[in-house]
């Protein structure tokens, strides 16, 4: 419990944050009404706020922080790099490295390019399928997300694209996550579809894997009709060695678009891709496709990405991954009978309602609370979950024994009427 002052203070910067930000946040998925507690540092699984809190974080900056917060090889890696010189309008070393782990690790990406984020790599990935097969189109999933560009916010519904012009609209095709005949039929009758776009677990759709003989067929198909396809792979390529559509579809996309773990918990993206694909961005190519980014392979993110992904050895995703199927199943007994489905994949949770269910009005902030109240943080919009590597099986037992007693306390889901 916080002392009067302790809570004055907080009540003052909340104050100052509705006073500088639209809602009292600069990031619009962290908004929470009343607004949330304030980090204040990090160490492995564990966050401290401002009022001294203490929270294993399943969070972890939405799926970005692979190993935990203040990992000493990431951190040691950082500090050198920031010595060094934080950026330049040059290029270094470093990002050679990251690009060459990459291209080792992914079966089909032949050349990188990188970005900011992972906007901004499935942004780019867009912008090279349409000049690689001259056509405008773009097929996405929907609901599904894919960062918050334009044609992309086509995808998450009405309710996102305020302010998404009808230009945008008329060159998205949106098709219903799994209907093969669907996409079939959009991939096939219309000649003007430059790529496919799957997120391969579809949070937006309930953290579901796709069916591994739908993706096969989309990756004949798209193949078939000169479509490119690209995988959104920006939180799923924590879930394989070499990303989930190499390590469990066994397919080979076009282009693919990865970010988060990548980049040491600093901001990143990049796409990947065949050589034929990413020869359009080549600046001897006239006229290339445009890509740029002040921040583009910046020194820093490299270093700290580069020890990032060379701790996240294999034996490591498999590790957290059966951590995460360890989690599924300590929930499901409880979570059922409530009306409630655990799902997700590898080292991602995800807490959505049952067939023939709904989720009661507020149960998710209430949810959320709930769970700050017991120590654990959660993504608040999505009731997700995703694990690190300091994370042991002795903390995923607590974590669970908690999270039941959220599921207790905020009761079932409704019968869908």
């Amino acid at each position: 419990m916080s002392s009067s002052s302790e809570s004055e203070s907080r009540a003052a910067w909340d104050e100052r944050a509705l006073a500088a930000f639209p809602g009292g946040t600069t990031r619009g998925l962290t908004a929470m009404f009343p607004l949330a507690p304030r980090a204040v540092s990090g160490h492995g699984y564990e966050v401290v706020g401002e009022d001294g809190q203490r929270w294993i974080d399943l969070n972890n900056n939405f799926t970005a922080l692979i190993h935990g917060h203040s990992h000493p090889a990431v951190v040691a890696a950082t500090q050198c790099a920031v010595r060094d010189g934080a950026s330049f309008g040059m290029s270094t070393r470093f990002e050679i490295e990251l690009a060459e782990l990459l291209i080792e690790r992914i079966p089909s990406a032949a050349q990188v390019r990188f970005t900011n984020s992972g906007t901004e790599a499935v942004m780019t990935a867009l912008r090279v399928a349409r000049a690689v097969t001259g056509r405008d189109k773009i097929v996405f999933l929907s609901p599904s997300y894919h960062g918050s560009a334009d044609h992309a916010l086509v995808a998450l519904g009405p309710a996102s694209t305020r302010g998404v012009s009808a230009g945008v609209h008329a060159e998205v095709r949106t098709v219903p996550p799994g209907d093969l005949e669907a996409m079939r039929a959009v991939v096939t009758g219309d000649p003007d579809v430059a790529a496919v776009v799957l997120d391969l677990v579809p949070a937006r759709a309930g953290s579901r894997p796709l069916d591994r003989e739908y993706v096969a067929e989309v990756r004949r198909i798209t193949r078939e009709h000169g479509v490119l396809l690209v995988v959104d792979e920006v939180v799923t390529l924590r879930h394989g060695f070499g990303g989930m559509a190499a390590d469990h579809f066994e397919i080979d996309p076009d282009l693919t678009a990865v970010g988060k773990i990548i980049g040491g918990g600093l901001p990143v993206g990049a796409l990947l891709g065949s050589a034929e694909a990413m020869e359009v961005l080549d600046p001897r190519t006239q006229p290339p496709v445009f890509h740029g980014g002040t921040f583009s392979g910046n020194p820093v993110t490299m270093r700290a990405g580069l020890e990032a992904m060379r701790l996240y050895t294999r034996s490591e995703v498999q590790r957290l991954a059966r951590l995460g199927d360890r989690l599924r199943s300590a929930l499901v007994d409880t979570a059922r009978p409530l009306g409630w489905d655990v799902t997700g994949f590898g080292s991602g949770v995800r807490l959505v309602p049952a067939a023939g269910m709904v989720e009661p009005d507020g149960w998710r902030p209430r949810f959320w609370r709930a769970a700050e109240e017991r120590g654990v943080l959660i993504v608040p919009g999505q009731l997700s979950m995703s694990l690190s590597t300091p994370m042991d099986e002795a903390l995923i037992d607590d974590v669970a024994q908690r999270l039941i007693g959220c599921l207790e306390q905020v009761g079932p889901a409704e019968v869908d009427a």
